[in-house]
């Protein structure tokens, strides 16, 4: 039945992933099997379906830093194509991930793209964001900058 995972599109093991690590179903062979299918058709996810296999997997006691690193590798040129919500999952998942998973030049990435993005992020994104990059021990300014400036924007309207 494993082997039948192979056949799923990229949509297809994005959803798979989220349902079972939502159930708490933190079962090895599913989730290697799904990281391995995953990572032969990383060309064909969309940045949706990266952020959601990601944060599925950051969610799991297994660690996978070869599907941590096949996403970052694949996602950190195309930022401009994920929603926010896709960068804030991804932020979230890189964050929550072993140390082993945590790809910084990513997340330098993401922080860029999301100073770019004035009023687009929620106030509990904005939160998560800021979390996120404080527990990597990460300090960038300007994205901090940015946060600030939008939660005074959001407390004052």
């Amino acid at each position: 039945a494993i082997s039948n995972i192979r056949a799923f599109n990229s949509q297809g093991l994005s959803n798979l992933s989220w349902a079972f690590s939502m159930l708490g179903y933190d079962s090895l062979p599913i989730f290697e099997a799904i990281a391995d299918s995953s990572m032969r058709k990383m060309s064909e996810f969309k940045p949706s379906e990266k952020a959601m296999l990601v944060l599925s997997f950051s969610r799991i006691s297994h660690p996978f830093q070869s599907l941590f690193d096949k996403v970052a590798s694949q996602s950190t040129s195309e930022l401009k194509s994920f929603g926010s919500l896709d960068l804030f999952n991804m932020v979230v998942s890189y964050s929550k991930a072993d140390a082993s998973k945590r790809n910084k030049k990513l997340l330098k990435a993401i922080a860029d793209e999301i100073v770019c993005r004035p009023s687009s992020l929620s106030p509990k994104m904005l939160v998560g964001i800021a979390w996120s990059y404080a527990n990597e021990g990460l300090r960038d300014p300007k994205l901090f900058n940015f946060i600030s400036k939008e939660c005074l924007d959001y407390c004052a309207s």
